[in-house]
């Protein structure tokens, strides 16, 4: 620059101006843009780096937003599980074959109504359906019959108020293994059974199978 500034004092003869002073001075002004072109350069890269801070800043926020959302499902999730407060509440809907529990608690607690509902009303004409000849009606007979019919109709109704519970079930499974052992089995060793006494003896074993469907 101090070279230039000097050339720049001689005047030219033609025109008394510095003519190679303008042309130094033209050197510096076709400097400048070299200049300007770094300086634009270091602007672009700062602005590139000031982009990609802003977009990390974004991404950790975003981030930041969707993990505790993400916790406050799995923290939630629990809470729709109501089953293990229920106790002994079966929350089954299907066994083998789509039997469940309450389905055997309550067609066992139909069937055993039904007989309970002939030992408390017609005691007589019941036995004598299922037994013929064989049966002989007494005053005894009937005072018994009609106490059992009165325990089973209202074992069967408490039955059938909890039948989705794990007590009512085998409950039932009980009650039908020893009432098909001692009831209609035995009747069959003992007195000389009408066919209509086949119904008892077949549907014992049947509640039995669908009390097993329900289990597994």
């Amino acid at each position: 620059m101090y070279v230039i500034a000097r050339r720049s004092a001689q005047l030219c003869p033609c025109c008394a101006l510095p003519c190679e002073g303008k042309s130094q001075t033209g050197t510096l002004t076709a400097l400048q843009p070299e200049g300007s072109l770094t300086a634009g350069w270091t602007f672009i890269i700062i602005m590139k780096l000031l982009i990609a801070a802003l977009a990390l800043t974004i991404a950790s926020a975003s981030a930041s937003q969707i993990a505790p959302a993400s916790k406050t499902v799995v923290a939630r999730a629990p809470a729709m599980k109501p089953a293990p407060a229920m106790g002994n509440v079966l929350a089954l809907r299907g066994g083998a074959m789509g039997v469940s529990k309450e389905l055997f608690v309550k067609v066992m607690c139909a069937s055993f109504a039904f007989f309970g509902a002939n030992f408390l009303l017609t005691p007589a004409m019941f036995a004598t359906m299922n037994f013929g000849d064989s049966y002989k009606s007494s005053k005894e007979e009937g005072f018994l019959a009609r106490l059992l019919g009165t325990a089973i109709l209202a074992s069967a109704a408490a039955n059938w108020a909890a039948a989705s519970t794990d007590a009512a079930y085998f409950n039932c499974l009980i009650t039908t293994a020893v009432t098909a052992v001692l009831g209609p089995y035995k009747a069959t060793q003992i007195f000389e059974c009408t066919p209509m006494h086949t119904l008892p003896v077949v549907l014992m074993p049947g509640l039995l199978i669908l009390a097993a469907l329900a289990y597994f």
